[in-house]
C-alpha cells in the first residue's frame, strides 16, 4: 500500500532525572512523533529528536516535512522507500532541515513490515523471538547514590550485563564507579563502559589496563577514542585484551574505512 498521509505531533518536557556523558548532558527532552499513514491505515511510527535545543512549532516542523520530505515518499510503498538510494537520508546526503532522518527510517521499516504482515524482526531475517538486552545508565552526571540506585533497580528487573559511562578527567572516579556498579549487582554480570571519545589511544590503552588490574573485566569498551582514529583503534584492538566497541558514530563511508582499517 502506498502513503497517503502524514501526522507530526511535537513533545517537549522534563526529564525525571539528568542523562548524559562525558560530552554532553540533558535534562530534557525534545522530540517529536511522526506517523506515516498508507492506504490500507496502518501506521509507520518513528521519532524525531534534538538533544540541546527544542524543536520549533509543531506547524513549522510540518511546514519543513511536507516541504523537505514529503513530495519525495508520497504515495509510494514503504517497501520499496526502505531501499531507494534517493529517498532522503539526512546527513550530506539528501539533508532537510530538521533531523527526520531517523525517524523516516524506522517509521517505514515499521510500515513496511506491517504491510508485509510479518513483525519487523522476521521480515529483516531473525530466528530468534528474543534476545539479551543490557541496561545502560546514561549515568556520567549523577551522583554515586542514584547512581548505585539506578543500578540496583536495573539488577531487580533481571538485567544481568550492565554498561556505564567513563571518560572523568579524574580517571580514580571511572574506577569508583565501577566499584559501585559491582556492589549492587549480581555476582558473575556483564560490565561494559562508554568513555564517548573522551581518550587518546595510547591513553586508553592504559586506562583499560588499569580497570582489568582492579578487577573489573569488561565485556566491551565503547567508543574509547574519536571515531576517525582508525589507526589508534587498530593498535587498541591488537593491543588490549578488552574488546573495542566502535563505529556508531560513523556514516557507510566512515564504516567502510573502519573495516579496511582492521
Amino acid at each position: 500500500m502506498t502513503l497517503t498521509h502524514f501526522k507530526i505531533t511535537r513533545f517537549q518536557f522534563a526529564r525525571d532525572r539528568v542523562i548524559g556523558d562525558s560530552q554532553v548532558k540533558a535534562s530534557d527532552t525534545n522530540c517529536a512523533a511522526l506517523e506515516l499513514i498508507s492506504a490500507s491505515g496502518a501506521t509507520g511510527l518513528g521519532f524525531v529528536q534534538t538533544l540541546f535545543t527544542p524543536l520549533p512549532a509543531q506547524a513549522e516542523i510540518e511546514r519543513i516535512f511536507a516541504s523537505e520530505v514529503w513530495p519525495a515518499i508520497e504515495g509510494q510503498p514503504a517497501l520499496g522507500l526502505v531501499h531507494r538510494v534517493t529517498r532522503p537520508r539526512g546527513g550530506n546526503q539528501r539533508s532537510t532541515s530538521l533531523p527526520f532522518h531517523e525517524a523516516l527510517q524506522v517509521a517505514l521499516w515499521d510500515l513496511a513490515a506491517q504491510e508485509a504482515g510479518l513483525p519487523l524482526h522476521r521480515l529483516l531475517g531473525s530466528r530468534k523471538d528474543r534476545v539479551r538486552a543490557y541496561a545502560s545508565g546514561l549515568d556520567y552526571h549523577l551522583s554515586d547514590d542514584d547512581f548505585q540506585a539506578l543500578f540496583t533497580h536495573a539488577a531487580s528487573l533481571g538485567y544481568t550485563a550492565f554498561k556505564i559511562k567513563v571518560g572523568h578527567p579524574e580517571f580514580d572516579r571511572d574506577l569508583h564507579r565501577l566499584d559501585l556498579l559491582k556492589a549492587v549487582i549480581p555476582a558473575g554480570s556483564q560490565i561494559m563502559v562508554d568513555s564517548n571519545e573522551a581518550w587518546g589511544a595510547k591513553e586508553a590503552l592504559v586506562k583499560l589496563a588499569a580497570i582489568e588490574r582492579a578487577g573489573h573485566h569488561l565485556l566491551w569498551s565503547e567508543d574509547p577514542i574519536l571515531r576517525h582514529d582508525f589507526e589508534g583503534l587498530r593498535m587498541l584492538c591488537a593491543a588490549s585484551p578488552t574488546p573495542i566497541n566502535s563505529g556508531e558514530y560513523l556514516d557507510l563511508q566512515g564504516k567502510r574505512l573502519l573495516l579496511q582499517a582492521q
